[in-house]
This record gives structure tokens, C-alpha cells and sequence, in this order.
């Protein structure tokens, strides 16, 4: 199976769904690709910062986001063992003061859904490699134990993971 985009993201997570929105947006064939199953769990990633609402405005979820999310975050605090610090937080800006406390498999698939609905298609296998060649034409190449190697290409390729 070969399969020809003008963009290939690799990593379906917050940056590669933002990405492929845009480019989708922007008239690009975007092939989206990711190795691992969603909705996924990921400490670390309940916060969405103020700085961040205006963008997920931009892609389409914000409004989503702020229905989903718990209360605004106007404190941060520290805790060890028993001990805690705790201080508020700086008010971002009169439009989005406060960030928000929203879980990482919520965030995923809102962008995940937004990237589709704009015409970003995911592409995924169970054995996917996160491998990129950067020669022109670019290509990805996931295997699998049963001989199938689809072969995408594109003029264009980012990569998306952490």
C-alpha cells in the first residue's frame, strides 16, 4: 500500500493533532500518524495553562475544553512529606485569566476529533514504528509481523513525540 500526502505528522498527541489541524485547514492532505492506542492516561499533562486557551480558541476545542475541565487554577502549591507551599497565581490575561485542570485522554481526543473533522486523516498500526526518513520524497515505514508495510510519502514530515 503506498499512500501520498502532502504532510505527514508523526505522533497524534496535542502538537501533532494542533499541527495537522492547521495544515488541514490550510488545504494540506495530512497524514496523521500514531503508534500507540487512545484515549491514553499521561501524569503530568492535567494542566492547560491560560497561555494556552487562545490557541485551542484558534483549533476549535476551547469552548469544549472550558465544559470539560474542572475549576480555574488560581494557586499552585508544593507539597513535601508533610509539608506544603503553596502561592496564587498570576492572572494571565483579562480575556483567560485562569488555566484549567483537564486530563490528558480529554485533551487527546478533542484535538484528535477536531483534526479529523478538518480533514486530517490518522493512519495507524499496530506495530508502528516512529521512524522518518528526511530525503525527499519523505517516508514512513511501519512494519508488521505478518509482511504488511504500508509505505507513505510526502514532501514534507514532522515529528511529534515526546
Amino acid at each position: 500500500m503506498t499512500a501520498t500526502y502532502d504532510g505527514i505528522i508523526i505522533g497524534a498527541g496535542p502538537a501533532g493533532s494542533s499541527a495537522a489541524i492547521l495544515l488541514a485547514r490550510a488545504g494540506w492532505s495530512v497524514a496523521l500518524l500514531e503508534a500507540k492506542a487512545f484515549p491514553r492516561r499521561k501524569v503530568c499533562g492535567e494542566c492547560i495553562a491560560a497561555s494556552n486557551l487562545p490557541l485551542l480558541e484558534v483549533l476549535g476545542v476551547g469552548a469544549e475544553i472550558r465544559r470539560r475541565a474542572g475549576p480555574e487554577l488560581r494557586r499552585v502549591a508544593l507539597w513535601r512529606g508533610g509539608e506544603r507551599i503553596s502561592a496564587p497565581l498570576p492572572a494571565h490575561t483579562d480575556r483567560h485569566p485562569w488555566g484549567y485542570a483537564l486530563g490528558r485522554e480529554s485533551l487527546d481526543a478533542l484535538l484528535l476529533a477536531r483534526a479529523r473533522s478538518s480533514g486530517a486523516g490518522r493512519r495507524a498500526h499496530p506495530t508502528e514504528r516512529r521512524t522518518c526518513s528526511l530525503s525527499r520524497p519523505t517516508s514512513s515505514t511501519p512494519g508488521s509481523r505478518r509482511g504488511f508495510w504500508p509505505y507513505w510519502l510526502s514532501p514534507a514530515a514532522m515529528a511529534a513525540w515526546s
